[in-house]
């Protein structure tokens, strides 16, 4: 039997249009900015100077309209997610780079989502399991390639390992930040995090110094080695001399042994050949 006309208008209508945004874009394929609209991308362009000119109310609309016309264009997303984290609004821009990542699953997006999820778990010390989907998200993005963003991946993924504890996982990506950006005092930082988690304080000495060296804040490495390195260091230096006082005295008392032994012997030879 052949289907009736009004049985495919209607198929046509449940299926196909949803495939569509409201100007007719097919919505199923992902839209760069070379596929909107000369009003659209005059939108865009408005937002662009709205952001630019700290207008953030007016390009958080603009970019609003926008996708509301171009719901596959996923860059606009993105853009609007960087809006909400500059208006501090972290749900509603987790939400959007969600909504990039299931436009579009690769690296670059993958590590704006783990930066959503990063930071809204630093604002709630408790959100371990937030902070945990960040650090999924972030391994994710370097199996696909992050592209020019592996310093960027690198950095959040030593954090993130840094406040749930994974420091054997640490110590790795600390060699990869030292080989990407040896010139960083953030890097190096990291580097005095691992060493005194292993308690080399000598070497997380060194590490905070080459911090300073490189721009790290002074009086934040002040307090650190204050209140963190100098006392173990010193307890380590203590103990050097500690041993070093002890090594002298026994050697000392070696000597003084082995001198009583010779004079000693001595003695008994002086005696064995007087009494002859």
């Amino acid at each position: 039997m052949r289907p009736r006309p009004f049985l495919l208008v209607f198929l046509v209508l449940c299926f196909a249009l949803p495939l569509f945004g409201a100007d007719g874009v097919d919505s199923t394929r992902v839209l760069r900015r070379e596929d909107l609209s000369s009003d659209l991308t005059e939108l865009l362009s408005l937002a662009g100077k709205a952001e630019r000119d700290n207008n953030l109310a007016l390009a958080d609309s603009l970019l609003s309209r926008l996708l509301a016309e171009a719901p596959a264009y996923a860059e606009g997303y993105g853009f609007l997610a960087g809006i909400r984290i500059a208006q501090r609004k972290w749900p509603e821009a987790i939400a959007l780079c969600e909504r990039v990542v299931a436009l579009e699953r690769d690296g670059d997006n993958l590590l704006n989502l783990a930066y959503c999820d990063w930071q809204w778990g630093l604002l709630h010390p408790d959100s371990t399991a937030v902070l945990q989907q960040a650090l999924d998200l972030v391994h994710e993005a370097e199996i696909l390639g992050g592209g020019a963003q592996a310093l960027r991946r690198a950095y959040m993924q030593a954090d993130l390992e840094y406040r749930l504890g994974y420091y054997d996982e640490l110590r790795k990506t600390v060699r990869e930040l030292l080989a990407l950006a040896p010139d960083e005092s953030s890097v190096h930082y990291f580097s005095m995090i691992v060493a005194i988690h292993d308690e080399d304080w000598p070497r997380a000495e060194a590490e905070l110094q080459s911090a300073v060296r490189l721009g790290f804040d002074p009086q934040t490495a002040e307090e650190v080695e204050r209140d963190v390195i100098q006392g173990p260091l010193a307890m380590r230096r203590y103990g050097m001399i500690a041993r070093w006082i002890v090594g002298a005295w026994a050697a000392g008392f070696v000597i003084f042994f082995l001198a009583g032994q010779i004079l000693s012997a001595r003695t008994l030879r002086f005696l064995a050949s007087a009494g002859r």
